[in-house]
């Protein structure tokens, strides 16, 4: 009975050892299980607390980004209404009206609508119209209490030296307001001139500025957005705090503080930095500059505020390890048991990875559960779940949205989108639709996917920015289309297949086709079917291989047959690349109409040269007539004066002592006439050459020709006390010999005109040629005897004197020969003078560039 017995024990203890083997392989694997259990708690706390600081940052980056495009849209718009302004043809010629005196009220009511209108449709507190002197011509409202200061005074000095849009900073005026000035210039009708008026416009910083930046879009205890300037050396804080008031550009920092962000952000940093705010709280703050503004945006939040949900994750974390830790100790107590614990540990680690990837998502996704009546229809749909984006993006918090009914949560009639949802749970086929989300103005691309029966998931991706740049491409675009067809030009596009693409308005009015006739034809179509079609098509093709030509004359073939010459230009459109061309688009100016006039030019400019031809010759005849009639002159008539003259010389010799007193006096008388028959053929027959003669411009020293002029008068006034005045003349471009003329005759004549007086005194020098007159100009000043002004006219007249020929000798000549040749040089001749106090004598010459001979 005992070998039976040990026989038995043998395996009990053979059974032992396995136990005890089992046993400490089930503490190795319980041990294994629980460092996994807690690696991977660690790891999936590690993980949430990044997504969570980095959903944090991204929100801060967002609100940051946000604000500063928001701003810089804002500051365009700003920029843009004052260009209106600017460019406004209608109140620029109102205010040229005002300024100049001219319509009175009625033009200040003008521009007061204009400036009214102008206010009320830009939300500006006040309009100033300021003139160049700085005073205000126009205020509206009339009643605006708010006087400018110098920032205003300072703004429009820039504006009218610039003649650009202008703007201030932020500052506070002298009441401690906030303000920000914007001035457009009043542009002159002539380009080029400067702007006559400058417009002023008050901009409240609290109707928009302020407003947009302490909007918060999140909820947060600790959130807030700031706007920074760099002032000097300090960060300036531009917007009333969150957390302190009374601090709008009166609270600033020390630009060297390195933990402040404010003072980061004005250093040039921009993303993510901790640091601490203003009241000594560290935070975590976003910072980016303003486009186009010296502005900073920093949006920011408490560390705590964003630490807090991390350690209580973290508590979460370790909680949920120790329970899974216990559950494991459980398990695999069980699994000694029953080895379907080892099943139910496998779906909670991967419930735990699942819900880990669900939570730290970056799109929003909600988990719903269709809703069936008793006849199974699908009558709503229920929320099951929702990760944190989901909120973020929707703006709907996760805890009000569990398990709830759509028509409840979203409070609609009835579930939105519940057929679509629907039929993607009967199909099984995930779809995905955009949808508009209005409490937050976002938009949506939605995916849904089947999560089996009656379950599916929504993904949202907020695709809000690129909608709107979509719709800024399209505004682009058609705009740039209205342009095209509304321009004043004549618009053509074709591709790289010489196939018309585009034609605008103008272009239809030029060809007097149609664009839905021409559009999709080769470019053929429109050139005159002849050699020149060639050479047109062969310019064109140029172009599309990326050479621009322009200036080139092509002519165009209209509908009615018409050929019209066009001047064109053009440009080559290429792909993304700058190298494939895919279109050219070509201007064109009609010039036919200029061509006609150009060649019916050129044939009145030959008949006007056929003209000039006839009239020469017919003045070369007259001329040598003229010379004929000279030399008759000095020939025919000095030969009976010889013998007038001789006749009457014998008759005094043979006679002398027979005649009586009044005998010799008629001889006498007979002599004097003849001398001065003889004086007078030859001053006239110096007229005449003087207006006959060839000139010959070169460049004169007119000093040296006053001192030839001068010198034989010298000699003959020695016995007379004569006081010489004579300035520097300089050179001019003449006629040398003419001007030594001009001089001799001027200057006998003060010696003439100067006998008697003691001393006599002449003056030569040179004097302005008055207004609008380019050139030199000279006198001739006496203290002779002088003349009457009422006279004047007949001064420079052939054989007219003031003075009788008993007073003083002359026969009239030396003037008008002064006239005719001052004429000849381009110049003009006056006179100044009042009886017995002298006279003054002027003439001013042309300043020519060149000599001519």
């Amino acid at each position: 009975m005992g070998a039976p017995a040990k026989a038995r024990g043998r395996p009990q203890v053979r059974d032992a050892g396995a136990t005890k083997r089992a046993v400490r392989l089930l503490v190795a694997g319980f041990a294994a299980l629980a460092v996994l259990v807690v690696g991977l708690a660690y790891w999936a706390w590690l993980e949430q607390a990044r997504a969570i600081r980095a959903s944090a940052e991204g929100s801060l980056v967002a609100i940051a980004g946000l604000k500063a495009d928001q701003i810089s849209v804002w500051l365009g718009e700003q920029h843009s209404d004052a260009e209106v302004v600017r460019g406004d043809p209608l109140l620029a010629a109102a205010v040229a009206d005002l300024l100049a005196g001219r319509g009175g009220a009625a033009t200040e009511e003008d521009i007061r609508a204009l400036l009214a209108d102008l206010q009320e449709h830009h939300d500006f507190v006040d309009v100033l119209l300021v003139d160049r002197d700085g005073r205000i011509v126009v205020r509206q409202p009339e009643d605006a209490a708010h006087a400018p200061g110098a920032e205003v005074r300072a703004l429009a000095r820039t504006t009218l030296r610039t003649g650009r849009v202008e703007m201030t900073d932020l500052y506070l005026d002298a009441a401690g307001e906030a303000r920000i000035e914007m001035a457009a210039p009043v542009l002159a009708d002539e380009a080029g001139d400067p702007p006559i008026a400058v417009v002023v416009m008050h901009i409240d910083p609290h109707d928009y500025l302020f407003p947009l930046i302490q909007e918060w879009p999140l909820e947060s205890a600790s959130g807030e957005t700031l706007l920074v300037q760099r002032r000097g050396d300090e960060a300036v804080f531009l917007n009333e705090l969150r957390h302190r008031k009374g601090t709008t550009l009166r609270l600033g920092s020390p630009l060297s503080d390195p933990d402040l962000p404010a003072a980061m952000a004005v250093r040039g940093v921009t993303g993510i930095v901790e640091g601490v705010d203003y009241r000594g709280v560290p935070v975590i703050a976003a910072l980016e500059p303003v486009p186009d503004a010296p502005w900073y945006i920093v949006a920011k939040t408490d560390s705590a505020e964003v630490v807090g949900p991390i350690e209580s994750r973290a508590w979460m974390t370790a909680g949920f390890t120790f329970l899974v830790v216990a559950l494991a100790a459980a398990g695999t107590l069980l699994l000694w048991r029953a080895r379907e614990s080892q099943v139910t540990s496998q779906l909670v680690a991967s419930e735990v990875r699942f819900r880990s990837l669900f939570e730290n998502m970056a799109e929003g996704v909600a988990m719903h559960e269709i809703v069936r009546d008793s006849q199974g229809e699908a009558v709503d749909y229920r929320i099951l779940d929702t990760n944190p984006a989901y909120s973020t993006q929707t703006g709907l918090p996760a805890e009000q949205m569990h398990d709830r009914l759509a028509t409840d949560a979203y409070e609609t009639a009835e579930a939105p989108y519940l057929d679509l949802y629907g039929r993607t749970v009967e199909e099984q086929a995930p779809r995905r639709f955009e949808s508009y989300f209005e409490p937050l103005g976002r938009q949506f691309q939605v995916s849904v996917v089947p999560q089996g029966d009656d379950r599916f998931a929504t993904i949202f991706e907020d695709i809000t920015d690129r909608v709107v740049r979509e719709r800024e491409l399209r505004e682009t675009r058609d705009y740039l289309e209205s342009l095209i067809d509304y321009a004043n030009a004549p618009v053509i596009v074709w591709d790289t297949d010489l196939r018309i693409t585009r034609f605008n308005h103008a272009f239809e009015e030029l060809t007097q086709r149609a664009a839905d006739e021409v559009v999709g034809r080769q470019l053929e179509l429109l050139f005159p079917d002849d050699e020149r079609r060639t050479q047109a098509l062969g310019h064109v093709t140029s172009a599309t291989s990326g050479e621009h030509w322009q200036v080139i004359e092509i002519p165009i073939l209209r509908a009615d047959g018409e050929v019209r010459t066009v001047l064109w230009n053009s440009a080559t459109v290429y792909e993304a690349d700058g190298v494939t061309p895919i279109a050219t688009i070509a201007q064109g100016q009609d010039i036919t109409e200029r061509e006609r006039a150009e060649k019916e030019i050129e044939h009145l400019n030959a008949e006007l040269e056929q003209r000039v031809f006839d009239r020469t010759a017919e003045l070369d005849a007259a001329n040598k007539e003229l010379e004929a009639f000279a030399y008759s002159v000095s020939h025919d008539l000095r030969a009976p004066l010889r013998h007038v003259s001789g006749f009457s010389a014998l008759l005094a010799e043979r006679t002398g002592d027979d005649l009586d007193e009044r005998g010799r006096h008629y001889v006498e008388r007979i002599s004097t006439a003849v001398r001065e028959m003889g004086v007078l053929i030859d001053d006239l027959l110096q007229f005449s050459r003087t207006g006959r003669a060839e000139l010959k411009i070169e460049p004169v020293d007119m000093d040296a020709v006053l001192a030839e002029a001068l010198e034989p008068l010298r000699h003959e006034t020695d016995g007379r006390e004569i006081e010489w005045r004579v300035a520097r003349l300089g050179g001019v471009v003449a006629d040398r010999a003419l001007l030594r003329q001009v001089w001799a005759n001027l200057l006998g004549n003060a010696v003439k005109y100067t006998r008697g007086r003691t001393p006599a005194r002449i003056e030569v020098g040179v004097i302005d040629p008055g207004p609008g007159e380019n050139g030199d100009a000279f006198f001739v000043r006496d203290n002779g005897v002088g003349f009457d002004m009422q006279y004047s006219h007949k001064l420079f007249g052939v054989f007219q004197r003031l003075h009788s020929s008993g007073e003083f000798e002359g026969t009239g000549i030396g003037l008008a020969n002064v006239h005719r040749i001052v004429t000849r040089l381009g110049g003009r001749v006056w006179a100044e003078s009042a009886p017995d106090e002298g006279a003054a004598f002027c003439f001013s010459l042309p300043r020519r560039k060149e000599t001519t001979s």
